[in-house]
């Protein structure tokens, strides 16, 4: 019996010792600041009620929303007392505040809140933001005008709240700043690329005159790497690696040869691209992009047989029919649609059109290049880290 007595006694002192408090501080009504430790409470409550132990005291204290102004760790998190009208009566709640300007960002649980010093909230919801922040931002119509590309997360909120705090500051002349800041963008993909080659010669010895292979199917994979600009416009280089691999046959109307023959190559591609945000909505954007991509070629093999009449008899040779590959400088446009996974994350589809020219060198008793033209059809999809 005296064991059990002992348990129940002892448990619930154990309990509070496992009690996590921070250090931290108070505010009264009266903005007086009173340090202590404040404990952490879980979500549902430390919206209705603030625990703490004040310095030089032992015992808990607790406080409502209204009895004190707020309170905030030395970690940096801080709550305000604040007042929200719902269900036809106004209440207080205790909210975590995210921006500390004129216009303030506070938050509680999910929800989202904006307020003009003491005013009422307003609320921002993942379905209605766009429509309740244009009326706030009223003032600034860049802001406003730029909202339906704006991706809403904790961050980017946060952002916005700045800059319509910054413009207000200022003026009207920083209406014209974007939703967010300049950043960078780090991205990895994959995709498949369709491509079609043709080639044609004029020279009268030639074994071939012309070839048009059909489009033939290569993986590709890339790194990337995008950079944010204001106005909608975003910057974008990386690295891509594409191997591919060409079959052919053809006859020659002039020799009556006839071959058959495959090639491949490692093609690396540097490209560089401007994109222009088209379309968009919290939770997706489409943007148009144009650019150039800076090819190198290597790793060039071939095979292949060649038939050839001489005097009615067909004779074969086997060899290597192309010694070489080379592009120039290539020309792309397209689309991308980029989808938010989470506030760091996002997944993009990519869909271009590839064109530009080169040559393909002929492994013939003298070699000699014959001109050659690429035409891609590009998809690739792949995530991006924010």
């Amino acid at each position: 019996m005296k064991v059990w007595l002992a348990i129940f006694v002892l448990l619930p002192v154990s309990l509070l010792g496992q009690e996590k408090y921070l250090p931290g501080y108070i505010l009264d009504n009266n903005q007086n600041k009173k340090f202590g430790k404040i404990q952490v409470l879980n979500p549902e409550l430390s919206h209705t009620k603030c625990r703490y132990i004040l310095d030089n005291e032992s015992n808990v204290r607790e406080s409502s929303p209204g009895e004190i102004s707020g309170y905030r760790f030395l970690d940096g998190r801080g709550f305000a007392s604040v007042r929200l009208y719902r269900d036809g009566s106004m209440e207080r709640f205790f909210m975590q505040q995210l921006v500390y300007r004129e216009f303030a960002l506070f938050r509680m649980q999910d929800e989202y809140y904006v307020a003009k010093g003491d005013s009422t909230l307003t609320m921002m919801t993942l379905k209605h933001h766009e429509a309740e922040l244009r009326q706030l931002f009223a003032a600034c119509s860049g802001l406003a005008n730029n909202l339906k590309f704006f991706r809403f997360s904790e961050r980017t909120l946060k952002e916005l709240i700045h800059e319509f705090n910054d413009c207000l500051v200022k003026g009207p002349s920083t209406n014209a700043r974007s939703r967010s800041k300049s950043r960078f963008e780090f991205g990895l993909y994959s995709g498949v690329e369709l491509t079609a080659l043709t080639c044609s010669s004029n020279e009268p010895t030639a074994w071939f005159l012309t070839y048009k292979p059909l489009p033939e199917q290569s993986m590709q994979y890339g790194i990337q790497v995008r950079y944010h600009m204001p106005l909608r416009v975003t910057l974008e280089t990386g690295l891509v690696i594409k191997p591919k691999h060409f079959r052919a046959a053809r006859m020659s109307n002039q020799t009556m040869n006839s071959a058959e023959f495959e090639f491949s190559y490692t093609e690396y591609q540097i490209p560089v691209s401007v994109q222009y945000a088209i379309a968009g909505r919290n939770s997706w954007s489409l943007y148009g992009d144009v650019g150039l991509l800076f090819p190198t070629i290597s790793g060039v093999t071939s095979s292949g047989r060649i038939e050839q009449i001489e005097g009615g008899i067909v004779t074969t040779t086997l060899g290597q029919p192309i010694s070489n590959v080379s592009k120039n400088l290539q020309y792309k446009a397209g689309l991308c649609s980029y989808f938010a996974l989470s506030e760091k994350l996002d997944a993009f589809l990519n869909t271009s059109v590839y064109f530009g020219q080169g040559s393909v060198e002929v492994a013939d008793a003298t070699p000699y290049q014959v001109p050659a033209e690429w035409l891609a059809l590009n998809v690739s999809i792949g995530i991006v880290y924010r």
